[in-house]
């Protein structure tokens, strides 16, 4: 059992001791002001920014032919609470399917309560960074603190008005995913749209030789743990960690509101009691869906007329047009037959 922080604050949270990598403790909770949140609605574990970026470069691999993450030998998590460890793998952390270089589907700006405080983070580098791939211009919350614009590593949060517990995609990025595993391309554009190679034209023996650069492009992917950046002023903040369900898919979890109290074992369940030297596939399979795109697209909604006030619950349709540019690599040349007499 872990007791209950500030239970007047309403939440599930719990102090939080130590937090380590494969062994090795990190510098976010030697202060002893840590606490986690038990979420039950949360899909992803939630990291203080900005130390969420120094976790997700720790727990991020290559990802190679791999088509399921959650094989990846990669680090262990412990999170020490009072009493108890609680510890994840990567079956538990990482997202299915490997991302491509210059990819991110994490929202750039996370929870975030606007702040002076938290403003001061946006601009950090963040787990929401792709990795590699050019990072979009600064936060104008955060340059209104008089924080420098983003540059390599440093991404641009959605606006600071969006909803406190707001998790949704918040980037511009698409992709599309083939049999192989691996994600192919970016949303159409004006320049994307057209082959990015040329034709060479050759009149030796009547052949035509073609060569693309997509022959040549080598696409890297890899493995990303489910993590969003946490930006909480006090009294919650600023060192919260959300425990989603990166966590309770692993612990069962038990809420003892006359104890103000929160119980934790592990769940009994195949992956939770099976040897890890039983694991001998390390590539895994796609889902059955993986033929389905893969798109974020941010969108600003306001009121009709500009009149400010409590906005009242509203339903929205919004019509997204989509474009699919496809590009056939050529057929390898065949050795010409010889002539008959």
């Amino acid at each position: 059992w872990a007791p209950v922080a500030m239970p007047e604050l309403g939440y599930w949270q719990i102090h939080i001791v130590a937090v380590r990598i494969n062994g090795v403790e990190l510098d976010v909770c030697k202060d002893g002001t840590c606490r986690g949140v038990v979420d039950t609605g949360t899909s992803h574990l939630g990291i203080p920014a900005p130390a969420d970026a120094e976790v997700a470069s720790l727990l991020t691999t290559d990802a190679g032919d791999m088509l399921d993450c959650r094989l990846a030998e990669a680090p262990e998590i412990e999170i020490e609470l009072e009493g108890y460890n609680v510890t994840l793998h990567p079956f538990n952390y990482m997202r299915r399917l490997p991302l491509r270089e210059g990819v991110s589907v994490s929202s750039p700006q996370g929870v975030h309560v606007p702040s002076a405080e938290t403003n001061a983070t946006l601009n950090a580098p963040s787990s929401a960074d792709p990795v590699g791939g050019q990072q979009p211009a600064a936060h104008p919350a955060a340059l209104a603190q008089g924080t420098q614009p983003a540059g390599e590593g440093n991404p641009a949060p959605s606006t600071p008005e969006a909803p406190a517990t707001a998790v949704a995609a918040a980037t511009d990025n698409a992709t599309a995913t083939v049999a192989e595993g691996a994600p192919v391309a970016e949303p159409a554009t004006a320049s994307s749209a057209a082959p990015s190679g040329g034709a060479v034209a050759s009149t030796g023996a009547g052949e035509l030789q073609t060569q693309t650069q997509a022959e040549e492009e080598v696409v890297r992917r890899f493995c990303r743990p489910r993590l969003m950046p946490v930006r909480l002023p006090e009294p919650l903040g600023p060192k919260l960690f959300i425990l989603g369900e990166p966590v309770l898919h692993r612990y069962y979890t038990v809420y003892d509101w006359a104890n103000h109290r929160v119980g934790f074992s592990l769940a009994n369940n195949r992956r939770n009691t099976m040897d890890p030297a039983e694991i001998t596939d390390r590539r895994g399979t796609l889902p059955k869906e993986v033929d389905m795109l893969l798109m974020q697209k941010r969108m600003t909604v306001t009121r009709e007329g500009g009149k400010k006030g409590e906005i009242q619950e509203e339903s929205m349709l919004v019509q997204v047009k989509l474009r699919l540019s496809v590009r056939q690599r050529p057929a390898k040349k065949q050795p010409a037959l010889p002539a008959l007499p």
